[in-house]
């Protein structure tokens, strides 16, 4: 949850954003998912970093950047 997120569980962000990601999911909201996905990264998930690295890759959400994508994916 955003709580465990804000006390430094740096999984928790991707975990959030997975949720708002899912199409399913009566709060789906891509620019909530890519914000978590980011503060994840920053964080040091890698799930996060892959996660927004594909993001990057493939435009869903955000204009394709491959040099974005390149460098999420290091």
């Amino acid at each position: 949850d955003e709580k465990s997120a804000q006390k430094g569980y740096k999984n928790s962000y991707y975990e959030i954003g997975k949720i708002y990601d899912n199409e399913n999911y009566n709060g789906f909201d891509k620019q909530k998912a890519i914000t978590a996905f980011k503060l994840g990264a920053k964080a040091g998930c890698k799930y996060a970093q892959k996660r927004l690295g594909r993001t990057y890759e493939t435009g869903d959400g955000v204009p394709n950047d491959f040099n974005k994508a390149e460098y999420c994916y290091m």
